[in-house]
């Protein structure tokens, strides 16, 4: 298509002549078809300027474009809400499964304790029993040597130191049947007293173990205390602590410190009191 004013060719899609900024339309209303083949063709113009020439205006985004961007973004936000959520469902579990491995860390090193409290107990009783056996078998001694000083000096006397000494073997061979007794009690506690020994020095041992894990759950629940703050689903917007009485512990979301005062929770006067 030429222009009916300078000659030019007008590019397909152009609303003006870029020359002399005409419009095509004006040419078709001016001059029918049968008339525009009869015309000469005028001299071509020289081109405008490019300062002179008709700025041609973009057309305004479509609306559908607009809605299509705005939906887009708001799935985007959806999605990065949905792993936030996500990530604080994951982290607030962790926390519960460690409280709870420490939980059963702390009632297992409360039974190992009170064992350890028995056997001890029963070490002192054992020790208490052998020491009276020991007594006791100085005291038959004493008796035996008593009696065998009493049976030299009834030798004399036949008849008299005859039964005196027949009486006296008898009881003679008994207490030295009762120490032979004693004996082998006393060498039995000595064995229990060792045995318990070890069981104790074992016992110490996992104790000592215990209290280094122990004393390493406890650094990690009084972290966990110190800056992870609990809010109840309600209205109060107020964060608690784990321990605190107004902590419902059913339906409630689990921040650190920092992030709740950031989402515009504050302290609970009950349980967030600075000392």
């Amino acid at each position: 298509m030429n222009c009916i004013k300078c000659g030019r060719e007008i590019p397909e899609g152009e609303l003006f002549c870029a020359a002399c900024s005409l419009a095509p339309a004006h040419k078709e209303a001016a001059h029918p078809p049968a008339a525009r083949q009869q015309r000469k063709p005028a001299k071509r113009a020289a081109p405008l300027p490019p300062s002179k020439r008709p700025v041609q205006k973009r057309p305004a985004e479509p609306e559908k474009k607009r809605s299509l961007r705005a939906a887009v973004a708001i799935v985007l936000l959806s999605m990065m809400l949905a792993l936030s959520l996500t990530y604080i469902g994951l982290s607030y579990n962790r926390l519960a499964q460690d409280r709870g491995r420490l939980r059963t860390r702390e009632a297992d090193l409360q039974v190992r304790e009170n064992e350890i409290a028995g056997l001890e107990r029963e070490w002192e009783t054992m020790s208490q029993q052998l020491a009276a056996a020991q007594e006791s078998e100085k005291k038959l001694r004493a008796e035996v040597e008593r009696l065998s000083r009493q049976l030299n000096d009834s030798e004399g006397n036949v008849s008299q130191a005859q039964y005196d000494m027949n009486s006296q073997q008898q009881e003679l061979d008994r207490l030295r049947a009762e120490n032979v007794e004693l004996v082998e009690a006393a060498d039995e506690l000595d064995r229990q007293v060792k045995e318990l020994t070890g069981k104790v020095t074992s016992l110490t041992a996992q104790v000592n173990a215990l209290d280094i894990s122990n004393e390493a759950l406890s650094e990690k629940a009084s972290f966990m205390d110190r800056y992870v703050v609990f809010v109840n689903n309600d209205s109060s917007k107020l964060y608690h602590s784990y321990s605190c009485k107004t902590f419902t512990r059913q339906n409630f979301w689990a921040y650190s410190r920092k992030l709740a005062e950031n989402n515009g929770f504050s302290p609970c006067p009950d349980c967030q009191r600075k000392e």
